[in-house]
């Protein structure tokens, strides 16, 4: 399966909350929603039809 790369687009967040945290921001079918990233772990988007269906969280613990 070959992966396209897609240009990613900044864009201006004023809330303090969201300046001092890191997060992703998912926007699909004219709904944004963020997911805070994890200390440890990979955040997985999962697509059908062109729209986003389900976001996995897969979270790890140091030793």
């Amino acid at each position: 399966m070959k992966m396209e790369s897609k240009e990613v687009t900044e864009i201006d967040l004023s809330n303090e909350k969201v300046s001092s945290s890191h997060f992703v921001a998912i926007v699909s079918d004219g709904k944004v929603k963020m997911i805070e990233l994890p200390d440890y772990g990979e955040i997985q988007i999962i697509s059908k039809d062109g729209k986003v269906k389900r976001v996995k969280e897969n979270t790890e613990e140091l030793f």
